[in-house]
């Protein structure tokens, strides 16, 4: 991970255990990534799918 990742964390909506992703950048912005049926599929995403989800939201470097 680099210094300017975002830190990607599983978390509970809290009610009927749902979970979202919460996506924080190094700026404080925050982003969601929802909805998954439990914590365990929240962690797939995050592993699979996240690095890609990064890249596309940070768009094309210069």
């Amino acid at each position: 991970m680099l210094e300017d990742d975002p830190k990607m964390e599983p978390k509970s909506f809290g009610f009927f255990s749902e979970y979202y992703v919460e996506i924080t950048w190094p700026s404080g912005h925050v982003d969601k990534v929802q909805s998954f049926r439990d914590e365990a599929h929240a962690r797939g995403w995050i592993t699979q799918e996240g690095p890609a989800w990064i890249a596309k939201a940070r768009g094309p470097r210069r």
